[in-house]
């Protein structure tokens, strides 16, 4: 009874590895290795303290407009 158990724990503990290493091996993967990954930023300002300024240095004249996502719902007075 016991290595019966110990058996189905191990085969537990190994398809929850397996599936741990399987969901995080994708994550920042490129194609081939050396390639840069996207440049993604997250900033969560929580208030007024926390805004972070933001300021475009050097671009030239003929480059497309940023794109910026604002989320979540403005106040505006």
């Amino acid at each position: 009874m016991t290595k019966m158990l110990s058996c189905v724990l191990l085969a537990c503990l190994l398809l929850a590895a397996g599936v741990a290493v399987r969901a995080t091996a994708a994550q920042d993967r490129t194609s081939q290795p050396g390639q840069p990954t996207q440049g993604r930023v997250w900033i969560e300002n929580r208030g007024d303290m926390e805004a972070v300024p933001v300021t475009i240095q050097n671009m030239a004249t003929e480059a497309p407009p940023l794109r910026v996502q604002v989320m979540g719902t403005a106040t505006v007075t």
